[in-house]
């Protein structure tokens, strides 16, 4: 079982199970998902945890009237889609736009970057870095990560954060510098 702010959530075979913690007794008594109306199960995918796992993240954006591009940083640890397996990820993703008659849609722009992410996980005390730099490359939309696979069981005592973080892109709707 896990507390993360006002839910509590209990790993029952292959399932995860939550309820508000004022109802924390049930939830400690139960060994399977009942139809009890205070308890819920919880689909194991990366976004329908991301309310109880801590995530790092950052979006940065530039644009001007013909163009945009977004930069979008994290590190986070979730839940792996094979059981009692958690998995430690620090990313970028870097998107362009290009302004039309509905608004923006992504769209290729030659793009120059650098990025250097540290995360560092204060569980294990072990630094993870994601580093990378283009010139003058034609992208839509590119992701990089950077995945570690914890295989003795479900941990939420990682509070991922960086530790360190710089960088720059460049396109034609302008520069991003975090």
């Amino acid at each position: 079982m896990f507390i993360v702010e006002n839910k509590a959530y209990k790993i029952v075979g292959s399932e995860i199970i939550s309820t508000e913690l004022l109802n924390i007794d049930i939830l400690k008594k139960t060994n399977y998902l009942t139809d009890n109306n205070n308890l819920k199960r919880i689909k194991r995918t990366n976004n329908a945890l991301r309310k109880v796992i801590n995530i790092e993240e950052n979006t940065f954006t530039v644009k001007n009237a013909y163009y945009k591009t977004k930069l979008y940083i994290q590190t986070e640890n979730f839940w792996n889609s094979f059981p009692t397996r958690t998995e430690r990820e620090t990313e970028f993703t870097v998107t362009n736009y290009k302004n039309g008659l509905f608004g923006y849609y992504v769209y290729t722009l030659p793009t120059t970057y650098e990025i250097y992410l540290e995360s560092h996980d204060v569980d294990t005390d072990i630094y993870y870095i994601l580093a990378e730099s283009i010139t003058n490359h034609d992208i839509k939309d590119y992701n990089r990560s950077e995945k570690i696979l914890i295989t003795n069981g479900w941990t939420n005592t990682y509070y991922p954060y960086f530790s360190t973080k710089y960088g720059t892109v460049i396109t034609q709707a302008g520069e991003i510098t975090f």
